[in-house]
């Protein structure tokens, strides 16, 4: 197993690879810089080169821990590294905990072509730690709001009232707060996904 993550969040991550090797997985590493300009092929090439030189045999299971960029740049290597493999999404922000883990959609970019290669290739499961947001920014936390306001709006009227009259704990990420938000929009987007 290859836990693909930038490094300021290897130390968050460690604790993914120590259980997987007490699981009696041989887990690696492969750190990617924490920017847009991750999400490209020469980053692809790198990653996936990093597995040939370390898979032996057997394919490989890729573990994302990260945003939106490392999960959209890992589920691409996933979709065309031995004409597919498997990988998990473990998201660290709360946009990519409501809709990029769970959509699908994968790919890197080209010089001035956001996401304009790609692949769709499921995730084989995906954890949303809810203890891992905690310590999101401001932007981040509004980034994230921004897209569950719009599951509520077109999905969940439930959801969207309930985002109303709780803003301060949603914005707080206050965990009954959190959970409410995540699970909800989970479901809404896997609903969307699975008709896709």
């Amino acid at each position: 197993a290859w836990v693909i993550t930038h490094p300021a969040l290897a130390r968050r991550a460690a604790p993914v690879v120590q259980a997987l090797r007490q699981g009696g997985w041989d887990a690696k590493t492969i750190l990617v810089p924490a920017s847009e300009r991750s999400k490209s092929l020469a980053m692809a090439e790198r990653v996936a080169h990093r597995l040939v030189q370390g898979a032996g045999l057997r394919p490989p299971v890729l573990i994302a821990f990260g945003g939106g960029v490392v999960g959209d740049l890992t589920g691409f290597v996933a979709a065309v590294y031995r004409r597919g493999v498997p990988y998990v999404q473990v998201p660290t922000t709360l946009l990519a905990q409501v809709d990029s883990a769970i959509g699908g959609k994968t790919g890197v970019d080209l010089p001035g072509a956001k996401n304009f290669l790609g692949a769709f290739h499921q995730p084989r499961l995906v954890v949303n730690h809810l203890g891992v947001l905690r310590s999101l920014p401001l932007r981040q936390r509004r980034s994230g709001l921004s897209e569950i306001i719009k599951y509520g709006v077109m999905a969940d009227a439930g959801l969207f009232a309930y985002l109303e009259h709780h803003l301060r704990d949603c914005l707080a990420l206050a965990p009954a707060a959190v959970r409410r938000m995540v699970t909800a929009s989970c479901r809404i987007k896997a609903r969307v996904v699975s008709r896709d």
